[in-house]
């Protein structure tokens, strides 16, 4: 019987256990796509300073600094994290029956009864037992397990006290039947999915966005070739390029002539126009 019932404590265990990296996996998913959505986030933002201000080197360099440092903070935050974090059977447990009432709390109670198996224990009347064969309680006092444990009874479980409790036997059983309803429970259904769902559209909707943004704004591109390059001094390119014709040219004093002028990229609201005679110095509008 102890043997079996070791075995159940042990299955039920690793069970919860595999709710634990059950767990662990999700928080690591919704985690990369919150990740995913920031830095999508934070990458536009970037492409559309430099886009408008052409950063200097130093601004560059800032900016691809704090988006790799966010990446890495990231990574360690929500990738690793989670894997490492203990998570304890007790806490799980809690978990399982907050989601299956049914329980009744017999899962954590078998989890803090099952390190007091083997101790004496005294009874309801206030008389007290020895461990006897098969740790076998007298019949003459009935007991009843109210789990979860108090922190006392737990306390005593750990240092060995003899308290108000129950027989080894009946713990091995109850180990057994909670053992066996946890074997019954889906324990992907226990852990929450609503992160994972919410944050996926997040992160799908910013990377939407910054797709088009690049797409339908042509300085994205030519912002991040210049991420690209951060050491690389670029010069703003002008807005508006003026081409004039004939250019110079020699007319006869008092003979009109003719100037096309030629616009590209933003026009302005205004032009001036200086010209100059080939023997002065002053420019005239």
């Amino acid at each position: 019987m102890g043997a079996s019932a070791e075995q159940a404590h042990k299955k039920m265990v690793d069970r919860l256990r595999e709710l634990g990296r059950v767990e662990a996996r999700l928080e690591v998913g919704w985690g990369l796509l919150l990740s995913l959505g920031l830095l999508v986030g934070m990458a536009g933002l970037a492409l559309l300073v430099e886009a408008v201000a052409y950063l200097p080197i130093w601004g560059r360099l800032s900016v691809l600094g704090a988006f790799v440092l966010s990446g890495l903070g990231f990574i360690l935050k929500f990738g690793l994290i989670p894997w490492v974090r203990r998570r304890s059977p007790e806490g799980l447990a809690l978990k399982v029956e907050a989601k299956h009432p049914e329980l009744k709390q017999r899962l954590i109670g078998a989890l803090q009864l099952w390190p007091k198996r083997g101790f004496t224990v005294a009874t309801s009347e206030g008389g007290s037992g020895r461990k006897g064969e098969g740790g076998k309680c007298s019949p003459s006092h009935p007991l009843t397990l109210s789990p979860p444990l108090s922190s006392s009874a737990s306390s005593a479980a750990k240092s060995g006290t003899k308290e108000a409790g129950v027989s080894s036997e009946m713990i091995e059983e109850v180990v057994r039947r909670a053992s066996e309803m946890l074997s019954g429970i889906d324990i992907r259904e226990v852990v929450d999915h609503t992160r994972v769902r919410r944050f996926g559209r997040i992160a799908g909707i910013v990377v939407g966005l910054f797709v088009g943004s690049a797409l339908i704004f042509d300085g994205f591109g030519g912002a991040l070739v210049r991420y690209a390059h951060p050491l690389t001094v670029f010069e703003r390119p002008q807005e508006t390029l003026v081409t004039l014709k004939p250019g110079d040219v020699e007319v006869i004093r008092g003979e009109g002539v003719d100037i096309q002028m030629t616009l590209r990229g933003k026009a302005p609201d205004r032009l001036t126009l200086h010209t100059k005679e080939a023997d002065m110095s002053v420019w005239n509008e």
